[in-house]
């Protein structure tokens, strides 16, 4: 990173389901970031109102 931060890795995170060119979005994200790409988390806004609501 510009600042010299060293990552061991990152996580994308699609909070949106209907998100647009999510492969598109991964691609450039894995271009940019200087460490490993690990995992691409999906979570549906349906999902999210649930674990909200549970608590």
């Amino acid at each position: 990173m510009a600042d010299g931060l060293k990552i061991a890795g990152w996580v994308a995170n699609q909070v949106d389901a209907d998100m647009s060119e999510i492969k598109e979005n991964l691609a450039s994200l894995t271009e940019l970031m200087s460490g490993p790409f690990w995992v691409m988390c999906q979570t549906s806004l349906q999902q999210q109102r649930k674990r909200l609501h549970s608590i």
